[in-house]
């Protein structure tokens, strides 16, 4: 930190900061050809980044959370600049991501345990990615004002289920996916489609399992629901 100077090569580099203040806009780090990770968190109970933190940062692609810490991470312009694509959160603590205007990368963000994510101002694609059992009404995701964000869900049990509690703090996005061939019912929120717009569910995944939806909470949004396979959906 205060000024150091970081040149990796090709391959696949890892960098490692333990804490708030380890990177700053007076280091500078290239971090070179391939996909590159800036790993975050290991001594610290909450690091944080701001976005002036990457001034000085080129070629890096993600920021993963390391152990059991937490993350609030603010991305805009200089994070943009820096290359960054791909945020992953650390398990068992509460992550903050924030997405400004000046941010219009596509961005992926995979979920941990407890996210508070606020892309209110993006216009980017964002794609959140997990299993559906870490939503809960606990976290806050909030899409942008694109038309493509979207959750991609993974099942991990036999039955794994969203009702209207867990999705209550869930809005701004246009597409749910369900990537697994697993039985999974969701219950939507009427918050989750915005008004006068639609939400496309996709279970095409689940092939040879049951795939139940009930959206009559939803008030004034639509949705575009499809399913495949044999099973009685």
């Amino acid at each position: 930190n205060f000024g150091d100077t970081i040149t990796a090569g090709g391959g696949n580099d890892s960098i490692v900061i333990h804490t708030s203040g380890d990177l700053t806009k007076a280091d500078s780090v290239d971090a070179g050809a391939g996909t590159d990770t800036l790993k975050v968190g290991a001594a610290s109970a909450v690091t944080t980044i701001a976005d002036a933190d990457f001034t000085l940062v080129s070629n890096l692609e993600k920021v993963s959370g390391v152990g059991d810490y937490a993350l609030d991470i603010t991305l805009d312009t200089l994070a943009q600049a820096a290359g960054i694509t791909t945020l992953t959160a650390t398990a068992s603590k509460t992550n903050t991501f924030t997405i400004k205007s000046g941010y219009t990368s596509n961005l992926s963000i995979a979920m941990a345990a407890t996210e508070v994510i606020d892309a209110s101002a993006y216009t980017g694609v964002l794609t959140i990615t997990g299993d559906m059992d870490l939503i809960a009404s606990a976290d806050t995701l909030t899409g942008g004002t694109g038309t493509s964000d979207e959750l991609s869900l993974s099942q991990d049990t036999t039955t794994d289920a969203l009702d209207k509690t867990k999705m209550a703090n869930v809005s701004g996005f246009e597409k749910i996916t369900f990537t697994k061939d697993v039985t999974a019912t969701l219950k939507t929120a009427e918050g989750n489609v915005a008004d006068g717009k639609s939400l496309t569910v996709n279970a095409n995944a689940l092939t040879s399992t049951v795939f139940t939806f009930d959206g009559s909470e939803e008030n004034d949004g639509t949705f575009s629901i499809s399913a495949a396979g044999t099973e009685a959906h």
